[in-house]
């Protein structure tokens, strides 16, 4: 499993620059959010979905222990996304 998301981080690196906006569909326990607010910075920002509130609950620590502050949490399904997020270029595609 570790190769696969070693695999799933190193695709990321080679897309996602400084400044994008992004979206993490299923926040979870918020590592891979966290990995995204980096590759992002402070110019990006990312979008983490999840529905359950303990997943959005524990990022929210992990943010905050960690002092990011370019993550938008959405406690909802990541098929609403056009609902949260308009007219907004998102990393290899646009909402």
């Amino acid at each position: 499993m570790k190769a696969i998301v070693a695999y799933s981080h190193q695709l990321l690196k080679d897309i996602v620059q400084h400044g994008d906006i992004v979206i993490d569909a299923t926040c979870g326990n918020g590592n891979d959010t966290i990995f995204l607010s980096g590759l992002v910075g402070k110019f990006g920002k990312v979008y983490a979905f999840d529905i359950q509130k303990q997943a959005i609950a524990k990022t929210k620590i992990l943010l905050e222990k960690n002092n990011i502050n370019n993550v938008e949490l959405i406690e909802d399904g990541h098929e609403k996304v056009t609902h949260y997020i308009v007219n907004q270029p998102i990393a290899g595609g646009h909402i």
